[in-house]
């Protein structure tokens, strides 16, 4: 059993797989990965994880997988803007662009659709003078999402937009008790983005138009979880969001590789794409991957949690000797 003492490092990059799949299918040849691929290939395989990736990263040596429950992602990112807690309840709201097909509408990948701040304003602006009187109030933020204030407690379920990409929206629709009421808000919204001089402006130049706003991550924030967080390097709004709402302050994955030479317990989790995702598989390489490799080479880290798309790695600073296992295909580690 390993030690508590004993640095340790869970990294997570949930997207991994689909970026892996669009570099291939943009550039014909899948990039060169090595440090990776050695963290895949030494590494011992776990059981396909079917469940939130933030609860498998905070299920390692975190504060536990409930602490999303405690922290929704809604209130989570408004802290992001804020500083701290603040009272009722949020939910997360992401500019989007529905793409239309012969009977369905398909979320567009949101690398798509990049906002100047006097465009988010504007339309945040519009948005609000809608909704006067409602309740109901939008705090645009850069980087997205935007935050929504709720006049009640709304209990939804909701699928994150990252998990939406290119699916047909009536499969992703808000669903339980206030499920109506939220897609009722939403087709509001539409009607409202609907040739805003905003997007008319964004036609014009060849853009493609904000024409929804996704809702998501409804609810308040708990008490938080007692005891110290571990370090976190991370690019995703609701964990960041979730350490600022504990008092702790994660850091950019630029910071990573600095991370890796002095912490003892380290989450890590990327989740941006981009528009090109070769290149971020690039990035999360020399600025995750090869790092981590070579702080279990060297003994610094004594075991890692690796989680690859939904394929999960145990690797331990002695599989550096473990030569037999042999480096193999993406599509054999994966599946």
């Amino acid at each position: 059993m390993t030690s508590v003492s004993e640095p340790r490092v869970a990294l997570a990059l949930p997207a991994f797989s689909s970026a892996l799949e669009l570099a291939n299918g943009q550039r014909g040849a899948l990039p060169g990965l090595p440090g990776t691929l050695w963290l895949a290939s030494r590494g011992r395989r776990g059981a396909t994880w079917h469940g939130d990736w933030r609860a498998w990263l905070l299920s390692r040596f975190g504060p536990g997988a409930d602490t999303l429950q405690r922290c929704p992602p809604g209130a989570s990112v408004r802290a992001l803007a804020t500083g701290g807690r603040d009272q009722g309840s949020w939910a997360c709201a992401q500019p989007v662009h529905l793409l239309t097909g012969l009977d369905h509408l398909r979320l567009a990948p949101l690398a798509g659709l990049a906002l100047a701040p006097e465009e988010a304003q504007a339309l945040a602006d519009s948005i609000n003078a809608a909704l006067a009187g409602s309740g109901y109030t939008l705090s645009p933020a850069e980087p997205q999402p935007w935050s929504l204030a709720c006049p009640t407690d709304i209990e939804c379920d909701t699928v994150e937009p990252a998990q939406a990409e290119g699916r047909d929206i009536r499969d992703c629709l808000p669903a339980g008790r206030d499920g109506a009421q939220v897609r009722k808000l939403i087709n509001e919204l539409q009607m409202l983005l609907h040739e805003h001089p905003v997007n008319l402006g964004r036609a014009g130049r060849g853009l493609a138009p904000v024409n929804s706003i996704w809702l998501w991550g409804f609810g308040r924030a708990r008490d938080p979880a007692g005891g110290p967080l571990p370090a976190l390097c991370s690019d995703d709004a609701w964990l960041t969001g979730l350490w600022r709402l504990h008092g702790a302050e994660a850091r950019p994955l630029a910071a990573a590789e600095s991370a890796l030479a002095t912490e003892t317990t380290l989450l890590l989790a990327a989740t941006d794409v981009g528009a090109d995702p070769a290149a971020q598989l690039d990035r999360w390489e020399s600025g995750l991957c090869a790092p981590l490799v070579a702080a279990l080479r060297g003994g610094r880290i004594r075991s890692a949690s690796v989680l690859l798309g939904d394929a999960p790695f145990a690797i331990s600073h002695a599989d550096r000797f473990a030569v037999w296992r042999r480096r193999r295909p993406w599509q054999e580690l994966l599946t």
